[in-house]
């Protein structure tokens, strides 16, 4: 059987997990899928899609919910979802659940995963959360996998799958989802340091939104910038900051305890 995962990984723990995931569902054969690159994909090809995204502000990123708004209209096609998050996931697997069910999908398992923080404030305040997730933890993500597997072996014989609801405890569903204000408020003062510098573009390529140019040094348009410290985490010289944190905080891929937690 083929699935497909559609994933949104900013500094690469989602991607590694998704990739995790692939390897451990028998007998389906998963190709994964980076939406940032937002090629064309044909869904009639797959019997099971997932759906995964780190947690942004307690929902899910920007780019990922463009992404699946853009889907074509699907009639219960099996799907999952899956959210990684540092500090705190908030209600970030119920708004995927509801976007994922918005485009006709039917929602047959779900999971959320405590991962080293990739968030440079936090990280910058000394909770980078370096050895999430606990053994609790992985136990948790285990019975996910059975159960995405049980419901892999239904679709596969034929047989539909039961729903799956995303539940959030009371107070995390009094949680606002913070408006755009909140994401740009963190990158205040983003700017490029031009002793460290060296003009080579990589923050440019990786801004979906086009806030980046070089004139010659990287130049930030607010109007456009949606806060996903992709530029930050990615620039090889460190460069970028904002008003309160410097490149060295930057999370530009997963940690070697994480990656040994997930080898495929």
């Amino acid at each position: 059987m083929k699935g497909i995962i559609f994933y949104y990984s900013g500094s690469g723990n989602t991607r590694l997990v998704c990739r995790y995931i692939a390897a451990r569902v028998p007998q389906t054969v998963f190709d994964l899928y980076d939406v940032q690159k937002n090629t064309p994909v044909d869904l009639s090809r797959y019997s099971l899609a997932g759906f995964a995204a780190s947690a942004f502000y307690w929902g899910i990123p920007p780019l990922m919910r463009r992404f699946i708004g853009r889907l074509e209209k699907q009639k219960d096609m099996p799907a999952f979802i899956f959210n990684t998050f540092g500090m705190m996931s908030g209600r970030t697997l119920k708004v995927l659940e509801q976007a994922v069910r918005a485009r006709g999908f039917r929602v047959v398992a779900g999971s959320t995963l405590h991962t080293p923080e990739n968030y440079p404030p936090l990280i910058s305040r000394g909770w980078g959360n370096e050895e999430a997730p606990s053994d609790q933890e992985l136990q948790r993500f285990s019975a996910f996998l059975s159960g995405l597997q049980k419901a892999a072996d239904m679709i596969r014989e034929g047989r539909v799958p039961p729903v799956y609801h995303a539940r959030t405890g009371f107070l995390m569903s009094l949680l606002p989802i913070p408006a755009r204000r909140m994401a740009l408020n963190a990158v205040k003062g983003l700017a490029a340091d031009r002793a460290l510098c060296k003009k080579c573009g990589v923050c440019v390529s990786l801004c979906d939104r086009k806030a980046v140019s070089l004139d010659p040094f990287p130049v930030f348009n607010r109007n456009f910038c949606e806060g996903c410290w992709n530029c930050f985490n990615h620039c090889p010289e460190k460069a970028i900051h904002t008003d309160k944190v410097s490149g060295k905080y930057q999370y530009k891929e997963p940690l070697a305890s994480f990656k040994d937690k997930f080898k495929v």
